[in-house]
Parts: C-alpha cells; structure tokens; sequence
C-alpha cells in the first residue's frame, strides 16, 4: 500500500469516528423527513475494512464499532482499533448530545475533544415514510435499492471534491439519517482503494440504559475544531469558516 493510501486510511478512520452523523447525513436525512413518527433509538454494530487492488495482504479489518443510538437523538460510539494481524491497537469512543456538541472522548489526558455542534435541529430526525422513499429514489445521487441486513437501503452517491472517487451512503427507514453503510472509494494513480463501514448486527429499541448512565465530562478541548476551520480557509471556503469561528467563540464564552 502506497504511503499516500495509508494516510487517507488513517485520516479516514478517525474521521468515521469522530464525526459519528456525519455532515451530509444530516443534510439528507433533514431533506428527506416525510410524515412525522415517533423516532426509534436503535444499537448498530459496524466494522471497516479496508481493499487495495493490487495489495495481496487486503482486505483487512481497520476498526469496530458499536453505536448506540436514543430516540431523542443522543448517541454514543465506541471504537476499538486492529492491527494487520488482527491484534487489538487501541479503542477510543465519543458521543453526542443534543444541545451540548460531538465529543471525542481522551482518556489519556482526561479531555473532551470537541468535534462540532449538535443541535436539536440536527437531531430531530423521523423514520422516512413511502414520501420520503419516493424523494430518494428521485435524487440525481441515488443509485440502486440495496438490501442490508434485511433492511431495504437506499444508496446515493457522492462524489469526491477531486474526483477522485467516491461515497455512497445506506439509508434505510428507522435509523434517524444515519446511514447503515458507507463505501469510500479512492482511487490514486493506477490504485484503487475501497474503505467500507458496514454493519454486522441490528437491534431497534432504546439502548440499555447503563450505557449512557455515566458519561465523562472532562474539560473541554477545541483545537481539533479550530483546525477544522483552518482546512475551510484553506479549501476558500470561508463563509463556512467563519460560521464555524462564531460558533467557537459562543462556545467559549458560555464557558
């Protein structure tokens, strides 16, 4: 595997868990909300692999996770990492609640790094209704209808920024906008590397409440946000940038 696959990999893992509901999942699952139900918490299991063409020792597992996920729209995720051998590197977790922001979770220093907001407009997600099926199926992005561990998906896909390949997302009916599955394809020079996340069991129904009995809340770091906001300067897209700078000074100042 080349060194520049290994880096995307690397960045790629931890922004799978960093960003728990990532931002295109919440702008699709707010766009396509058809008639309102009661939203369900589910517990999804995941694991990414990662594929190399070319690369003998591929596919491999990168991580696990296990995301238990409330009908009010908290959530938290833990992660443990592998090694090529399958040996245990490392586990991490974060967590979201409503109102307060995505957090990830150190415990070495006993800090919370904080990853982005979230609101109750980013949480208010519903179970998507035959509206809601229809609206997808008439997206340009969407591709096929997929069945994922017996749940109808539906998958639309997204471009990379480079056009260097793709994203395409899993969304089914019951899971808030989050997506079941995600397939990242990247493709460098005459190398074509496939990351999938997808899961390997399904339980709809609040997660046991132990889980959420105890959540740390160590100080607040926000150095991994504000270079989040200097990757937007850089990208020229500075109105985004911006948005995100007053959001970081309105956090500090509650503070």
């Amino acid at each position: 595997m080349t060194n520049l696959f290994a880096q995307k990999l690397r960045l790629l893992s931890v922004a799978v868990l960093l960003t728990g509901v990532i931002a295109i999942t919440v702008v699709y699952a707010r766009k396509y909300t058809g008639k309102r139900h009661r939203s369900t918490g589910f517990t999804i299991a995941l694991k990414q692999t990662v594929s190399v063409d070319g690369d003998p020792t591929t596919p491999w597992v990168v991580q696990s996770s296990v995301r238990y996920q409330k009908a009010d729209g908290n959530w938290k995720q833990v992660t443990t990492f592998y090694n090529r051998d399958g040996t245990v590197r490392g586990t991490s977790s974060g967590f979201g609640q409503v109102g307060r922001g995505v957090f990830m979770v150190d415990e070495r220093r006993k800090m919370l790094k904080y990853v982005s907001g979230y609101s109750a407009q980013h949480a208010k997600f519903h179970d998507e209704t035959d509206d809601t099926e229809d609206s997808l199926r008439k997206d340009p992005k969407f591709v096929r209808e997929e069945p994922v561990l017996g749940y109808k998906a539906y998958v639309l896909r997204f471009p990379n920024d480079t056009d260097s390949g793709y994203t395409e997302s899993y969304f089914a009916a019951g899971f808030q906008g989050f997506p079941i599955k995600k397939v990242f394809v990247d493709v460098d020079v005459d190398r074509r590397a496939t990351t999938t996340i997808e899961p390997t069991k399904i339980e709809l129904g609040e997660p046991p409440p132990q889980e959420f009995a105890v959540l740390p809340n160590y100080p607040v770091d926000y150095s991994l946000f504000e270079k989040k906001i200097e990757i937007m300067e850089k990208e020229n897209k500075h109105d985004i940038a911006e948005q995100m700078r007053q959001q970081l000074q309105q956090l500090k100042s509650q503070k």
